[in-house]
């Protein structure tokens, strides 16, 4: 008995598909996840993402982005919880150990400047301006992905652009004037009362 073994391929029409909606959303999801994770890890979770993407190819919502991102949030978390048990499990073994990856962007001065200003947010606040910085600036996108109405996205963006203003000029603050405390005057000298006038 001769068992003749036929090659599985997709469809021509799925691999254009899944070629189209590759290339419009991969970059804005490397960016969104790049803006949180090694260059190394974010193509994985890309990666990870575009393959979930292929296998519900045929029940994607239409525009994919809200879903898309949603993946890349779950992938990340996931992610995240791996590397705190990896982490913990190296900690344990070798308490001196220097870090995995060392990120070669903290070299460029404003790029460090904005990542102490954009950790000093709320995670709520980091998470829109992630997907700000990864270029989704349509509220019904950003709302889809936040899980709320598109009103409340736009409040949400407003709210975290503030925010970052603030931490941007309180980070400039702390640069320009080094050893003062963050939030006093420019010129006042600490500990020094004000002298009563004649």
């Amino acid at each position: 008995m001769t068992v003749t073994l036929a090659l599985v391929q997709a469809p021509p029409r799925r691999d254009a598909t899944f070629d189209a909606l590759f290339r419009q959303c991969s970059p804005m999801l490397y960016r969104f996840v790049r803006a949180r994770l090694n260059e190394a890890d974010a193509a994985d979770v890309v990666a990870e993402v575009m393959v979930v993407a292929w296998r519900h190819l045929d029940d994607l919502p239409e525009p994919p982005n809200a879903y898309l991102f949603g993946v890349a949030r779950k992938v990340m978390a996931n992610w995240r919880r791996s590397q705190t048990r990896r982490d913990n499990l190296v900690a344990k073994l070798k308490p001196t150990a220097v870090p995995a990856y060392p990120d070669h962007a903290q070299g460029v001065a404003e790029s460090e400047l904005v990542a102490r200003a954009v950790s000093r947010l709320r995670p709520a606040d980091r998470e829109v301006v992630g997907l700000l910085a990864a270029g989704l600036s349509d509220a019904a996108t950003l709302a889809g992905v936040l899980g709320c109405t598109e009103n409340a996205a736009r409040v949400r963006v407003h709210r975290a652009r503030t925010r970052l203003a603030q931490a941007l000029a309180q980070e400039d603050a702390a640069v320009e004037a080094p050893g003062k405390p963050l939030g006093e005057a420019p010129g006042k000298e600490p500990g020094k009362a004000k002298e009563a006038r004649p």
